[in-house]
C-alpha cells in the first residue's frame, strides 16, 4: 500500500473529513470521479461516513458546532455534485439525512449506525483506492512531461481553430461593411428618387432593375452559378420536385407555381399544359404533413379556377367532393387554408356542372316567394353561357389581386 493510500484510509479512520476530501479530489483523476459509477457511489458513502462520524463514535456527546458543520458540508454536496444521483432509489433516503434533528433512532438509517457498516465500507474504500493506485514503474517526471506534450498539442489545435474561425468572422464583417455602404447609396438614391416622382418624373423599371441587381448582385451571381440548364438531360422535370423527398424543395415548387398562377400572364402559361393541374391536385390530396407545400398547393388551384377550362377539369377530377369532406372539421384548417378552399369550393360550384343549381333549388323548397324569386333569377343566370363565360374570362384581364378569395 502506498503512503497515499496510508494516508487516505488514516484520515478515514480517524473522521479527518477535510484531510480525506483533499487528498481524494486532489489524487482521484475527475475522469473517474465524474464517470465512473462505482466511484460516485463510494464518494457519496464517503459523504454519509464523515457527516455521522461524530454520532456514531462521540460516545453520544458530539460537539454541536462540529456536527453543525460537518451536516452542512454533507448537505453542500447534495446540492452540487450529489444532485446526480437524486434519482436513484438506493439513494434517495440519504437526502433527507440533513434535515432529520436524530438520525441515529430513525428507521431510515438505522443501517448507518450498525456495527458492520463502517468496516465495510472500509473494505470498499480499500479495495477502489488499490484498483486505481496500481503500482507503476512511469517516474513521475515522465508521467508530467507527457501530460505537458499533450496539453501544449491541445493548446496549439485550439488556437489553429480560433484563428479559423477569426478569419471567418472577419471575411463576414468586411462582407456586411461593404453590404452596408452599399445600402447607404441605394437609399439615399432611393429617397432622391422618391422626391423626384413629387414634380412629376417617373421611375422607370429599368432603374427599379439596376437597384435590384446593386442590392443583390451576389445572390444573383449564385443563383446564376446553380441555375437549372434545360439543356442537360434530366432537368426538364422541374415539376418532379412537387414530389421530392425534401420538404424544402416541395415547398419552394409550390410557392413558386403559386406565385406565377397569381397573374394572368402565368395563369395563361400553366395552362397550357394540364400536367401541371394533374400534379397539383395530385400532391394536395397527398400532402398531409407539410403544411406550407400543401397551402400554396391550395392557393394555386384556387387562382387556376378564374379559368374556366382548369374549372372543368378540377370539377371532372373529383376536387369538389374533397374538398367538401376537408371543409368537415374547419377548426383543424390554418386560416389560409380555410379562406382558398372556400374560395376554390365557390368558384368551382358557380358552374352549373359544379352543382350550384342543385344546391340553390334546395333553398326553393323552404324560401319565402320573393327568396324563391330571386333564386330563381341566379339559376336563369348561372345557364345562361355567354353570360358566365364572360365573368369568367374577364377574371384574368382585371388585374392580379382582383380574385376570389
Amino acid at each position: 500500500m502506498s503512503s497515499l493510500q496510508k494516508d487516505l484510509v488514516a484520515a478515514f479512520d480517524n473522521g479527518d473529513q477535510k484531510l480525506f476530501f483533499d487528498l481524494w479530489e486532489g489524487h482521484v483523476p475527475n475522469s473517474i470521479r465524474d464517470t465512473d459509477s462505482l466511484a460516485q457511489k463510494l464518494e457519496f458513502y464517503l459523504h454519509i461516513h464523515f457527516a455521522i462520524y461524530l454520532l456514531k463514535y462521540s460516545g453520544g456527546r458530539p460537539d454541536k458546532q462540529e456536527l453543525d458543520e460537518r451536516i452542512s458540508y454533507f448537505k453542500t454536496y447534495l446540492e452540487t455534485k450529489g444532485a446526480a444521483l437524486s434519482q436513484t432509489t438506493e439513494f434517495l433516503p440519504f437526502y433527507a439525512l440533513p434535515f432529520v434533528p436524530n438520525p441515529m433512532v430513525h428507521p431510515s438509517f438505522k443501517e448507518l449506525f450498525q456495527d458492520s457498516w463502517t468496516p465495510e465500507l472500509k473494505l470498499k474504500l480499500e479495495k477502489f483506492l488499490a484498483l486505481i493506485f496500481k503500482a507503476s514503474n512511469t517516474p513521475k517526471l515522465l508521467t508530467i512531461y507527457v501530460s505537458f506534450c499533450k496539453m501544449l498539442q491541445q493548446l496549439h489545435q485550439q488556437l489553429v481553430e480560433a484563428e479559423r474561425r477569426s478569419m471567418t468572422y472577419l471575411k463576414r464583417y468586411n462582407k456586411i461593411q461593404a453590404d452596408y455602404h452599399n445600402l447607404i447609396g441605394v437609399t439615399a438614391e432611393l429617397v432622391d428618387s422618391l422626391e423626384a416622382t413629387v414634380s412629376g418624373k417617373m421611375i422607370t423599371p429599368e432603374y427599379l432593375q439596376s437597384v435590384c441587381v446593386r442590392l443583390f448582385s451576389n445572390q444573383m451571381r449564385q443563383s446564376l452559378a446553380h441555375s437549372v440548364d434545360f439543356t442537360r438531360p434530366g432537368t426538364r422535370s422541374v415539376l418532379q420536385l412537387l414530389h421530392s423527398k425534401s420538404e424544402a424543395v416541395r415547398q419552394y415548387m409550390a410557392r413558386l407555381i403559386n406565385a406565377l398562377a397569381s397573374l394572368a400572364e402565368g395563369r395563361l402559361y400553366l395552362a397550357q399544359n394540364t400536367k401541371v393541374l394533374r400534379m397539383l391536385e395530385g400532391r394536395l390530396k397527398e400532402e398531409d404533413k407539410d403544411v406550407i407545400t400543401r397551402e400554396n398547393v391550395l392557393g394555386a388551384l384556387q387562382k387556376f379556377s378564374l379559368r374556366r377550362p382548369l374549372q372543368t377539369a378540377m370539377i371532372r377530377d373529383g376536387l369538389i367532393l374533397w374538398l367538401i369532406d376537408l371543409l368537415r372539421d374547419p377548426d383543424c384548417l390554418s386560416d389560409y387554408t380555410l379562406e382558398y378552399s372556400v374560395a376554390l369550393l365557390m368558384n368551382l360550384c358557380l358552374r352549373s356542372a359544379g352543382g350550384m343549381e342543385d344546391i340553390l333549388r334546395c333553398f326553393i323548397k323552404e324560401g319565402s316567394a320573393e327568396m324563391i324569386r330571386q333564386i330563381e333569377f341566379v339559376i336563369k343566370q348561372l345557364n345562361s353561357e355567354d353570360l358566365l363565360d364572360g365573368v369568367l374570362e374577364s377574371d384574368d384581364d382585371e388585374d392580379e389581386d382582383d380574385e376570389v378569395s
